[in-house]
């Protein structure tokens, strides 16, 4: 492993984690809101292309964090898909922060919605 591969690698990691927490953040949040499509396509398809060119030149650490990016990117895209095809209920009242927050997944909703209201 040359340094150049080692850097690199490191630069494929946090877009690795970065990949895996918007996969976590889908999970989550049940809905894609403010994505460009196209830019995840083609995102994936270079992220595809980069395999065998890190196989190519030598990089394999490179290799092996970019094989884990790529199954992120394809998790998401397969739950981009599936929501998009089973569309979920939004509660609109519940919007805190920035995040969605689902009646269901947070027994303190409830009660931050009726102070809310009163």
């Amino acid at each position: 492993m040359s340094r150049l591969d080692l850097i690199n690698a490191c630069f494929e990691l946090v877009a690795c984690a970065l990949c895996w927490a918007s996969v976590w953040r889908l999970r989550r949040d049940r809905c894609v809101l403010g994505i460009f499509w196209p830019q995840v396509a083609w995102s994936g398809v270079w992220g595809l292309w980069c395999l065998p060119y890190y196989l190519g030149v030598g990089h394999f650490a490179s290799f092996g964090v970019a094989s884990v990016r790529e199954a992120g990117t394809l998790a998401w895209v397969a739950l981009y898909i599936y929501f998009q095809l089973h569309p979920q209920t939004i509660d609109i009242e519940a919007l805190a922060g920035g995040r969605l927050i689902w009646r269901d997944e947070d027994p303190l909703v409830e009660r931050w919605l009726n102070e809310e209201k009163s």
